[in-house]
This record gives C-alpha cells, structure tokens and sequence, in this order.
C-alpha cells in the first residue's frame, strides 16, 4: 500500500464518483489547471471503469484517491499523468478538499507518491507546471525536493489578466 504517517494511497473505486464530481467541479480549483467546463457524473464513471480496466502502461496515466488513515476518508487526488516508461518519466499533479489542506496531507502524499515512482515504476523524474500565483503549490513541491527549471510566460489567462506558468522537476537521485 502507498502511505505515509496519516495518509493512504488508492485506486480509483467506482463509489469515488460523488467524491471526485465535487472536487473535479470546483469552479475555484479550475484557475489553477486546464479545466473549463464541468464533468458529468457519467463521465466520472466512465473514466473510473476505464482506469481499473487497464493498467499505467497502456493508459499511460494513474489517478489515485488520498485517503485519512484515522476515518477511511477520501480527501484529494493524486494524478500521474503524461506517463512515458521508454524515458521514464511522469508530470505529477495533486489536489486536496480545501477543508484539508494545510494539514500536512499533501506533503506525505507527495512523499509516498515520489517514493513510489522512483522505487516501484524506477522512473527518473517527475516533473509538474504550477501557476506563478499558486504560492501553496509552490511551496509543496520545492519543499519535496521540486527544482524550478523554466518559466512559461503569459501562459494562462486569469480574471486579473495573464499569469506565468513554471516547471518544475525532480530527478531521482537513485539513478546515476
């Protein structure tokens, strides 16, 4: 199981689609990716019979559901997507319920999912694109370890204008 000290990590489960209809359907987390328009609960349901058919391989991609260890309780997302195995590498994405965020859960998730990638899947990076304004996001993946290495200017636009978009990427220091 991938897990941290109050956390867990799990695959997409077909009672997740309320779950991931209220997150995905968040007007407020749409600023921050590409997301314009709402997903139906049809399509959840789709996406989540699809992503247990097949495995990281032939989707190339793996959604997970961050889970509290003391209740069950799913409380975010954790994506590997743009998956390339000949390359090995993966851009990573992560999202919590706004009741659960500063709480520690996305640091043991990030942690539980880099050490996944690199021992289980022997990836060489991850890698992910932040907003500039996103100073929580930011903060998460440089304190994992995330270096930044470009910048995308004027890459999205945004209610008080065009924001920078940056790239960040973490090598696995267990491959030379």
């Amino acid at each position: 199981m991938i897990s941290g000290n109050n956390i867990f990590i799990r695959a997409l489960e077909t009672n997740d689609v309320d779950f991931i209809y209220y997150l995905e359907n968040d007007v407020e987390i749409w600023k921050y990716g590409t997301t314009i328009a709402p997903l139906s609960k049809d399509n959840i349901k789709g996406f989540i019979h699809n992503s247990n058919t097949y495995d990281i391989y032939t989707l190339k991609q793996l959604r997970l559901i961050i889970c509290r260890k003391t209740d069950h309780q799913a409380i975010g997302c954790i994506d590997i997507t743009d998956f390339n195995p000949k390359n090995r590498r993966a851009t990573i994405g992560i999202v919590l319920m706004k009741d659960e965020r500063h709480k520690g859960y996305a640091d043991e998730a990030l942690k539980a999912i880099c050490d996944y990638t690199f021992n289980i899947l022997n990836l060489n990076q991850l890698y992910c694109e932040i907003a500039d304004n996103n100073y929580n996001s930011i903060k998460l993946f440089t304190h994992n370890g995330f270096k930044l290495c470009g910048t995308k200017r004027n890459w999205i636009i945004t209610d008080s204008g065009w924001q920078d978009v940056s790239f960040y990427q973490k090598l696995n220091t267990l491959i030379p």
